[in-house]
């Protein structure tokens, strides 16, 4: 058929944009950014009597509503007990000339959503400045200052991002220092090359000031699961006046034991709570149990936190605290148990630095008791053991042993293997049994104790590999710490729906390790890697029967098994019309914990097309 002139056009035109978005630096690599950050500049203070100051200024260029929410309503986060907060500058620049102030009325002071409503911190506060004027063009202009008075914790260290998910095009950090303190610095050898130094003497000549400038940064966007901007290089500048490694932790630790103290209430929970226990491990878990299930923990930044702790006997009358107030209180009823207990700091790996040490790091305050093997726990989540939670974290033992908890980083150590044989009733129902074999990240923890977290465990995967169906004879086969075997019955909680007189069974479009380990399948486009619990491999093989006189009409077909990079997957699909059987066998297998930018849309589309209803469906016809 002839086109008309008019198709001809439309065709043209269509060919023509293709090749403009296609085309490197056509549309799609121009699309305007939804902010620009123009300065940022952060200034760090300590005085020789012990005061501490912290200075930022920022202007950011508001191209899109899309950034408002995050430059709008800026917080100012502080002690009133020990701060001074002036706002220099807090003002919109409109595009077409002229600045709109923040009004006094669009200055107000809330408290912290963490710690809001707990009268021990009701002297952290945070003012909410509300800009005005917004509109595509503007620029926000933030400038302000916070004096801490001699005594209080923070503004000593810091570990920040010297980039952002939008594009900086002028980056300065300094430090001012009198002359005799030791402050400790780091940077990555990339960002320490590229960064502009200098060093000027303050006006008296008592302290220095150290300046960097690092130029202009570009956008490390903000794709789900990227790995945390400390891991990625280039990014990260740290500095700390607390010494050494070995000094820091003795003082952190120091502050907890001292506020472990006696009072009647603690010597008798700790009796009741561990009336029924016989050695120390059991001890400690019963106590950080009890604890747990009770105890109000209250969220307050580390450089919020007073010095001095609250004494345990004060925080259990309470019965709320922080993270360290929480671990003295767990230490406090130890020791009334007669426990030979200590302080251990547990650091994520990727974070911890012992050239800039900092409370900022400590991801957990475990009590820990002394001899080998030590237990240790956390007052609110429990044993520090290879899980989810505590893989790839180092703990640092008052002994000063530091002790690694190995990463998921081997995929052979990480198994799912989920196999069933499903009866298909002439009504619509089934059943049949099924057996998981889990092993690794799937079976790690201190979360499968008590046969209610054994039987949820089994439930959380099945149903990732069946619908709607319950579980019973449920029987343990095997059971070690990072493995776990498991038999049960299945039966069908309702039939199989009915479409045009056949039988059809969707299968769950989610795999059983999604479970435990997330990907970002909401799109397949990024330009950052994937960061993963850890690397892991998936067999589930499913086999269904039906009654005589049913045809098969539909069902998943073969999907040869791909290698995708640090990926591989595939399906198999095996029939019997003999026996009116049929067996669908799916592999995952994720080699690494992290996956490149590169190799994720590859991924993302073989995932898909097995996560497809053409591949999840089965149709029977009586």
């Amino acid at each position: 058929m002839k086109r008309t002139r008019r198709e001809e056009f439309i065709a043209c035109t269509a060919v023509i944009l293709i090749c403009a978005v296609c085309a490197p630096g056509g549309l799609a690599q121009d699309q305007p950014l939804d902010a620009v950050i123009e300065l940022w500049e952060q200034h760090w203070t300590i005085n020789a009597d012990g005061s501490t100051a912290y200075h930022e200024k920022k202007h950011v260029r508001l191209d899109s509503d899309r950034a408002y929410g995050r430059f709008a309503d800026p917080r100012i986060t502080f002690n009133r007990d020990t701060d001074e907060v002036e706002v220099v500058v807090a003002r919109t620049r409109r595009p077409a000339g002229g600045y709109i102030d923040v009004p006094d009325y669009s200055r107000n002071e809330v408290s912290p959503g963490g710690s809001a409503g707990w009268p021990a911190f009701a002297s952290v506060r945070q003012l909410v400045l509300t800009m005005s004027g917004l509109e595509p063009g503007c620029v926000v202009e933030l400038e302000y200052r916070v004096k801490r008075r001699a005594g209080g914790r923070g503004f000593r260290a810091a570990d920040v991002r010297v980039d952002d998910r939008y594009p900086v095009r002028e980056r300065v950090i300094s430090i001012t220092a009198p002359r005799n303190h030791a402050v400790s610095v780091w940077m990555p050898d990339e960002l320490t090359a590229a960064a502009r130094s200098t060093y000027r003497r303050s006006t008296d000549g008592a302290s220095g000031v150290n300046t960097w400038e690092f130029g202009p940064q570009p956008a490390a966007p903000n794709d789900a699961q990227a790995p945390d901007w400390r891991i990625e290089p280039g990014r990260r500048f740290a500095f700390s006046e607390n010494g050494s490694a070995a000094e820091w932790q003795a003082a952190t630790c120091g502050r907890i034991a001292a506020a472990a103290d006696e009072s009647p209430l603690i010597t008798r929970l700790a009796a009741e709570w561990t009336a029924d226990q016989a050695d120390g491990p059991a001890k400690l878990r019963a106590l950080q149990e009890k604890l747990a299930a009770t105890f109000n923990f209250v969220a307050v930044e580390p450089d919020m936190r007073p010095v001095a702790l609250r004494r345990a006997s004060q925080v259990l009358e309470s019965n709320y605290g922080h993270e360290e107030e929480a671990a003295a209180a767990l230490l406090a009823l130890a020791r009334a148990a007669g426990l030979p207990a200590g302080v251990a700091l547990v650091v994520d790996d990727h974070v911890w630095l012992a050239e800039a040490p900092q409370d900022g790091f400590v991801a957990a305050c475990a009590i820990e008791l002394a001899g080998a093997p030590r237990a240790r726990f956390d007052a609110r989540h429990g044993l520090i053991t290879r899980s989810r939670r505590w893989a790839g974290a180092r703990v640092l033992s008052a002994d000063g042993a530091a002790v690694e908890v190995p990463a998921w980083t081997d995929a052979a150590e990480s198994r799912i293997e989920l196999t069933g044989r499903v009866k298909i009733d002439s009504d619509g129902k089934y059943g049949g049994a099924l057996t998981l074999r889990a092993r690794g990240l799937f079976a790690s923890g201190d979360g499968l104790r008590t046969r209610g977290e054994q039987e949820r465990r089994l439930r959380e995967l099945a149903l990732r590999a069946l619908p709607n169906i319950k579980l019973s004879d449920i029987s343990v086969t095997a059971l070690a710490p990072e493995a776990f075997e498991v038999q049960a019955k299945v039966e069908s909680t309702e039939a199989l729906p009915r479409l045009d007189g056949a039988f059809v069974m969707h299968l769950p479009a989610g795999e059983p390790f999604e479970q435990h380990v997330a990907l970002p399948l909401g799109t397949a486009r990024r330009e950052r890697s994937v960061q993963l619990t850890g690397a892991f491999e998936q067999q589930v093989s499913l086999t269904f029967t039906w009654p005589e006189g049913w045809v098969l009409e539909a069902a998943p077909d073969d999907r040869p098994r791909q290698s995708l990079g640090a990926a591989s997957l595939g399906q198999q699909v095996t029939r019997d019309a003999a026996e009116r059987q049929i067996t669908i066998s799916r592999q995952v297998t994720l080699a690494r914990p992290r996956i490149a930018a590169a190799d994720f849309a590859p991924l993302h589309a073989a995932l898909s097309e097995l996560r497809s209803p053409a591949q999840r469906t089965l149709v029977w016809r009586p």
